[in-house]
């Protein structure tokens, strides 16, 4: 690995590797830091996990003493490392939607075969006379056998650093801060009880305290971090400092230089944005946009709503009217944005019921342009079930015409195990395709039979309401 890498790029590659299992080297970490005899032996991990648990510990160390305890070794981390090991801990990266589950749940045990019963034992002779005599008798009791489970891996050790993490909060640099903030970007919790609260409740306060110079470097962290926040701190972050910085932002003349270098934002793309045309800028925007208008304490307006709209769309009509990149076969481009940013986009557009003016029939075109005209098997695997029916369930509700992209849609969700997906995403699908589609794709034979499928035969739902779900 190349050092001339900050920290944080650092820490992304050493935790992004594809053979890199971030689970099992979190437990083991965990294990040895609260000396415990449970998790896999340093020699019984594979030997890439087994390098990156070495770096790990010892990248960026000062104290070269042999006789260190395990504990300073993991105390001693640096930041950037330590706010990946608490996202990375547990399930692995958060993702949206997680995986997909079963349609149809997997059968209970027979309770029967389980329920056990046994006598009463260890009880005093005169204790077993009133048992036996007594009015109410009870000759037999149930035997219950609690299940052990373990504890997910790394929840204790990602407590214990989000303490620490937590006491640096009231005096924090911007960057530190903006560092810090990271651990509150997505919908899972990665912190439980009060501390999550609290967590945010001094990160909050912390941002109050910080000048516009500051804010405006690391202002995308903060918005993503205040986006699930619900406390009076919180709020007031929001009104005071992150939404009259951001309108500032919007309107300055160096906006787009602002947004492009935006730091400490590398969770939030989940991808490398391609080379050319601000694929990166656009990324950002949108992000941007996700963050403010789906966040719990701001109320959208029409103003609020364009004005996060506007450098997007600039940036997405410049790219459909470009002719760079255009493959000399006639393929599709591929988009300035990933397909998950395309339906988080569409899904806040529709939360915050405000409508922006060009936004929604961009993105029809984007998808478009994305799928292609026969969308190919390496169009169609860069896009998941959630992503399909939310971005067409998006489309069919704030787009006039949107019957293109809806059947383009359709077309790669026939590749997909529909029948894998949950009832709310097969309904999602079928409402907006039959809200938005031509008449052409209703006519056909597929979708009359994934109609009955999901919705009659499994659902038993009642036909004469799709199509006008969410109006």
């Amino acid at each position: 690995m190349a050092t001339t890498l900050p920290p944080e790029e650092q820490a992304h590659v050493v935790w992004s590797e594809p053979d890199f299992r971030p689970v099992r080297v979190v437990d083991r970490l965990e294990c040895r830091y609260f000396s415990m005899e449970l998790g896999s032996k340093l020699e019984d991990l594979p030997k890439r996990d087994g390098q990156v648990v070495a770096y790990i510990l010892r990248a960026f160390l000062q104290n070269d003493e042999e006789n260190v305890s395990f504990q300073s070794l993991v105390n001693e981390m640096p930041l950037s490392h330590t706010v990946q090991l608490i996202l990375r801990s547990g399930r692995g990266f958060p993702t949206r939607g997680g995986p997909v589950k079963p349609a149809m749940p997997a059968p209970e045990p027979d309770a029967k075969r389980r329920w056990k019963t046994m006598d009463p034992v260890e009880m005093e002779a005169l204790e077993r006379e009133r048992f036996f005599k007594g009015r109410w008798k009870v000759l037999r009791m149930p035997y219950v056998e609690a299940q052990v489970t373990r504890m997910p891996p790394g929840k204790r050790l990602r407590a214990s650093l989000a303490s620490q993490l937590f006491q640096v909060l009231p005096n924090a640099a911007p960057a530190t801060l903006a560092e810090i903030a990271q651990v509150c970007f997505f919908d899972e919790r990665l912190l439980t009880g009060d501390l999550n609260f609290d967590f945010q409740e001094a990160l909050a306060k912390r941002i109050c305290s910080l000048n516009r110079h500051e804010l405006l470097p690391y202002i995308l962290a903060f918005c993503a971090a205040m986006r699930h926040c619900e406390g009076p701190n919180a709020y007031r972050a929001w009104r005071k400092k992150l939404l009259p910085d951001l309108l500032w932002l919007l309107r300055a003349t160096k906006r787009s230089e602002v947004l492009e270098n935006q730091q400490f934002i590398r969770p939030l793309m989940r991808w490398d944005p391609q080379p050319g045309f601000q694929h990166y800028l656009a990324e950002t925007c949108a992000r941007l946009l996700i963050s403010v208008a789906g966040a719990r304490q701001v109320q959208m307006d029409v103003e609020l709503l364009d004005a996060l709209a506007a450098p997007l769309e600039d940036l997405l009509e410049k790219w459909l009217k470009s002719e760079e990149e255009v493959p000399a076969d006639g393929a599709a481009r591929r988009s300035p944005l990933s397909p998950e940013t395309m339906s988080d986009v569409l899904s806040v557009c529709v939360t915050c019921k405000v409508r922006p003016k060009s936004l929604p029939q961009l993105m029809a075109q984007l998808v478009e342009q994305d799928l292609g005209a026969q969308p190919s098997p390496e169009r169609s695997e860069r896009w998941t079930l959630p992503e399909l029916c939310v971005t067409a369930h998006g489309l069919a509700l704030l787009c006039e015409n949107a019957q293109v992209p809806l059947q383009r849609l359709w077309q790669v969700a026939q590749t997909h195990e529909l029948r894998q997906a949950s009832a709310a995403l097969q309904l999602q699908l079928m409402d907006a395709l039959l809200r938005g589609a031509s008449d052409e794709l209703l006519k056909e034979e597929t979708l009359r039979n994934a109609i009955d499928e999901f919705l009659v035969q499994r659902m038993d739902f009642e036909l004469s309401a799709l199509g006008h779900i969410g109006t």
